[in-house]
């Protein structure tokens, strides 16, 4: 995770292709958002590739919302502390 001058976290990371399929994906977001200094902020964004469904699924299933697409053509996702 990459903060940037504004305090909003960039969320990076890459699943080996011979080990997905396992839940890591998962575990790494659920691993992230509990790190008391990850709960302090307010926003943390993610891109993903338009043709990766899983990590699509993954982000949508830790709450995070499609806010829509970056000048690459990547999908955008934020998450907001509730």
């Amino acid at each position: 995770l990459k903060l940037d001058i504004d305090h909003v976290g960039h969320l990076e990371f890459i699943v080996k292709p011979d080990v997905r399929r396992q839940g890591l994906g998962s575990q790494l977001i659920e691993n992230v958002l509990e790190q008391p200094s990850i709960k302090s902020l307010a926003h943390i964004h993610a891109t993903v590739d338009q043709t990766n469904i899983a990590a699509q699924k993954i982000l949508d299933r830790h709450g995070f919302s499609r806010r829509g697409y970056d000048p690459d053509g990547r999908i955008e996702f934020a998450w907001h502390k509730q």
